[in-house]
């Protein structure tokens, strides 16, 4: 089982880093956005009590690529894979599909950690954005968490669309809001109070602030452990939900 397991991990993470247009979309691309609205210094126009906007934009830029990774890169990978016939084919191996899932949410993981060290290299170096030494452990747990979450959200959009034209309508009513409400390219306290009812609920804000607080090294302990509940909720709720939705499929 061990090893069907690290076979398939290494097999997805082979996939990825072979895929050059792939690469390019999960590297480059988010590496230029980064660059392009850092550069913007909109701490001209918006009160971030004092930080730079590359200092608020950083932690939340990667939350939201970590959001991207798991609801439209896994998403639509393993609904291709569907597509393709490609699980069906695995339902007829010793493999189990949810043992095939895991494998491939570890794998994205890593390409997470990638995007993780990279962004925050270039925020740094470049821009001069904070990064709290010290909590750097806790960032890798965060960013462990909040990925995961985000790609089991990729997994079960898999479990529901049967092509790409199915999935798009699916991952653009849920990536949208998401973007719009999750404390990403500006300060959530900014809208109107409704919507800041709403993005306090949804997943991103949480993994944004949580990773903002540990990279100003300004953590406020009651907020940060609302946070961590909050996405820990997400999680094992989307963790339920995707093992049913396999059930059903095995």
């Amino acid at each position: 089982m061990t090893s069907s397991f690290a076979q398939l991990f290494l097999t997805n993470l082979r996939m990825v880093y072979r895929n050059t247009s792939g690469l390019f979309w999960t590297l480059a691309m988010p590496t230029v956005f980064f660059i392009i609205f850092a550069l913007f210094r909109l701490e001209r126009f918006i009160n971030l009590g004092g930080r730079s906007y590359a200092d608020f934009f950083l932690p939340g830029f990667l939350a939201y690529v970590f959001m991207q990774g798991g609801l439209y890169g896994l998403g639509y990978f393993l609904t291709d894979l569907k597509a393709k016939g490609v699980i069906k084919r695995f339902l007829v191996t010793p493999i189990q599909p949810f043992q095939m899932a895991v494998a491939v949410v570890a794998s994205r993981v890593m390409v997470m950690l990638v995007q993780l060290v990279l962004l925050t290299a270039i925020g740094v170096l470049l821009f001069n954005a904070h990064l709290a030494l010290a909590n750097i452990p806790l960032v890798l747990l965060v960013t462990l968490m909040g990925g995961s979450l985000f790609l089991l959200v990729g997994l079960l959009v898999s479990t529901v669309a049967s092509s790409y034209e199915s999935a798009a309508p699916i991952t653009a009513a849920v990536g949208l809001p998401l973007m719009f409400l999750g404390d990403v390219f500006y300060p959530t306290s900014l809208l109107p109070h409704f919507l800041q009812t709403i993005a306090h609920i949804l997943p991103l804000a949480h993994l944004s602030e949580a990773l903002r607080m540990l990279y100003a090294g300004t953590i406020n302990l009651h907020n940060f452990f609302i946070n961590l509940v909050a996405m820990g909720i997400w999680f094992i709720v989307l963790l339920l939900l995707v093992r049913w939705r396999f059930k059903l499929e095995e």
